[in-house]
């Protein structure tokens, strides 16, 4: 019995000196972490495109989250040089401001897009495929989502770019 209170006594006086005020000031201790992005962080903006048409005689770019579902994030077709995205629950119309690279058609396998305080650029590197009507695959790539607020949020992508022919 005098073991366990001897034990019990000595944990007690441990547990105080570690809650014990210190002679460091506050501003000598390290800064807090940077708070992490929630759900509502750029992670959390980019959803889900509902299912695409390409419309004959044009071509698609279409970039899945390399994530369990391979959720479809981001389409970009020939008709105009926009993209559309689900950000924030919403369809978004994307504007191109830059294009490097040798293009695959209309795309380029490094691309920049803005709209709304949102920047996105995307980054692949297309392996041709005779299999895809005038298309590629795309194993590698990657989507930076940044927002105005200063997060950014790099998500891993695969895709395809593939064409439809026109009708006669």
């Amino acid at each position: 019995m005098r073991l366990f209170t001897a034990v019990v006594a000595g944990a007690g006086l441990m547990l105080s000196a570690c809650t014990g005020t210190t002679n460091t000031p506050p501003a000598a201790q390290a800064p807090a972490a940077p708070a992490a992005p929630s759900e509502e962080g750029p992670a959390g903006r980019i959803g889900t495109l509902p299912p695409q048409e390409l419309a004959d005689g044009t071509c698609g770019l279409y970039l899945f989250a390399r994530e369990v579902g391979r959720r479809l994030v981001f389409v970009s077709d020939t008709t105009s040089t926009d993209a559309r995205m689900q950000i924030d629950g919403r369809p978004a119309q994307l504007t191109r401001v830059s294009a490097s690279g040798t293009a695959a058609g209309r795309f380029f396998p490094e691309m920049r897009y803005e709209a709304g305080g949102v920047t996105v650029s995307v980054s692949y590197v297309p392996e041709m495929n005779g299999n895809l009507s005038g298309g590629a695959v795309i194993r590698e790539g990657r989507l930076t989502f940044a927002d105005a607020s200063g997060w950014s949020y790099v998500m891993p992508v695969a895709g395809l770019i593939a064409c439809r022919p026109a009708q006669e």
